[in-house]
């Protein structure tokens, strides 16, 4: 549009002046209600009655902007300026399109001649002060900053930029004092909380910083940002089951890698009081992704999986009777071990790490025996047994694990060596061996160094057992094939080429 060329006299009738007002108006309620394209029609009409209505241009510059039309709302504003160089919103407005853009010298200039036309414009004063800011000026922002302050001394978000910008400059103390000026002013200012709660923290005043990130999470609780630093304060401090209880909630909110890692370090010096369905299945993910080394969740994990009242009473039970074995039949019933078969917590500890606790160490060799006892029996297994697979299952890969370490009395070691013998026996004659059968030899002896290990990978488990096969067969006969120079060929069954398939 060619203003220049527009007549000196501006020939524009007062009524069409007033239809173009009129426009306007009507374009700015269409706009609130969210009917752009209704509102930019009444603007371009306001123009075509009036082309050098400021407001018009400017109205029209404002949703261009809105709809990241960044060339044509810098048009519009220069056109509202050319109508109307003393039109300081316009300048404001396209000052922030040049920050927006990135243009932050640009920017400065045009809050400068808004300010030169309305010396009281505080909101000119806020941006340029950010865009000196974003621009490294920052001494000068602060300056920019107060002058807006000296108008508005109520403003707490300004306040709030100076506390980000006097950071920025190492400057803790006042930072923390205006940000207190900012929570004054506005009780409810989340990020003057949450800023206040990180600078306190800086300074080593853990319980201060704890408190204010507690007022910020009253405020806003779905902020992960703000549950992730609070469990990070919450754990320094030593409050360890409240580091939990919001590293868990952050976790919800935002199940981020380092959000995992922080939920890990916050467990690992855990205690609990009840049995939360929720941080137990937290636990067991943290536990076998893993999120941190297993063996620092371990003694948490225990802790919690003795929470459960079955468990608990059979550890108690083995602890109780120590050093002698418990029979089977009192060690644990059909339901008890309907619970320990499902405990994927349990099994998540078993499967990864060593037991730290040796009163579960003991309940875990009471638990062995009385597998040994089963599978020595002569007795077709009960159906209660073989629903127990799982835990029979990741107990057989615990003491792989932790090598062996449980403790083993002479009757029991030849009870388990001759489960050996009639496990190599079956494979001899090319039977299938009982799945106890095979998971009892596991517990006792590495399944690895039996004659022709690979003879039970053909067997076609499935599940748990197959599990326990690859752990203690699979996995060493690759690793052996490795150190001797050579790939080992493992066949679609999992055996490896050129052995027995006559299982």
């Amino acid at each position: 549009m060619d203003l220049a060329g527009a007549a000196v006299d501006d020939p524009v009738s007062v009524t069409s002046r007033a239809s173009a007002v009129g426009l306007i108006e009507a374009g700015n309620a269409l706009e609130e209600q969210g009917r752009t394209a209704e509102a930019m029609a009444r603007f371009d009409a306001a123009v075509q009655l009036d082309p050098r209505c400021a407001r018009a241009h400017l109205s029209r510059g404002n949703v261009l902007l809105a709809g990241a039309r960044i060339d044509e709302a810098r048009n519009a504003y220069e056109l509202a300026i050319a109508c109307d160089p003393q039109y300081a919103a316009a300048h404001f407005n396209l000052g922030n399109l040049h920050c927006r853009a990135g243009e932050y010298e640009s920017g400065v200039q045009e809050y400068q001649a808004a300010i030169a036309i309305k010396p009281d414009f505080a909101d000119a004063f806020v941006a340029m002060g950010n865009a000196l800011d974003a621009s490294g000026r920052r001494s000068e922002a602060i300056d920019s900053y107060e002058r807006a302050l000296a108008i508005n001394p109520g403003d707490a978000g300004v306040h709030f930029n100076i506390a980000l910008t006097a950071l920025t400059q190492g400057r803790s103390e006042r930072a923390i004092d205006r940000l207190r000026r900012a929570i004054e002013i506005r009780p409810d200012y989340v990020q003057a909380h949450h800023a206040l709660g990180n600078v306190l923290a800086g300074l080593g005043s853990l319980d201060a910083a704890a408190a204010s990130l507690g007022r910020a999470a009253s405020i806003a609780p779905e902020s992960a940002e703000i549950a992730r630093d609070r469990a990070r304060i919450l754990h320094a401090l030593g409050r360890f089951p409240e580091a939990l209880e919001e590293a868990t909630r952050n976790l919800d909110l935002a199940p981020t890698w380092e959000n995992k890692v922080i939920f890990a370090t916050c467990a690992a010096n855990a205690g609990f009081r009840d049995n939360d369905v929720r941080i137990r299945a937290t636990l067991r993910a943290a536990i076998t992704e893993p999120w941190a080394i297993p063996y620092r969740l371990c003694r948490t994990a225990l802790s919690m999986i003795m929470l459960d009242p079955t468990i608990g009473r059979c550890v108690e039970l083995a602890n109780e009777r120590w050093p002698a074995r418990v029979p089977k039949r009192s060690l644990f019933n059909a339901t008890d071990l309907s619970v320990l078969a499902g405990d994927g917590l349990l099994h998540a500890v078993l499967q990864t790490t060593p037991v730290t606790t040796l009163q579960f160490e003991r309940f875990l060799t009471a638990a062995r025996h009385a597998l040994l006892e089963t599978a020595a029996s002569e007795q077709e297994a009960d159906p209660a047994d073989i629903a127990a697979l799982p835990f029979y299952a990741a107990l057989a890969r615990q003491c792989f694990l932790n090598e062996y370490i449980f403790d083993c009395v002479d009757s029991e070691r030849a009870a388990a060596a001759a489960c050996r013998a009639r496990l190599l026996a079956l494979l001899d004659a090319k039977a299938a061996p009982p799945p106890l059968l095979l998971l009892a030899v596991a517990a006792y002896f590495p399944l690895y160094t039996l004659p022709e290990p690979a003879r039970l990978l053909a067997t076609g488990r499935q599940g748990a057992v197959s599990a326990v096969l690859r752990k203690q067969i699979s996995e060493p006969l690759e690793e052996q094939g490795l150190r001797d120079g050579r790939v080992p060929d493992l066949d679609h069954t999992g055996c490896l080429a050129g052995s027995a398939q006559s299982v």
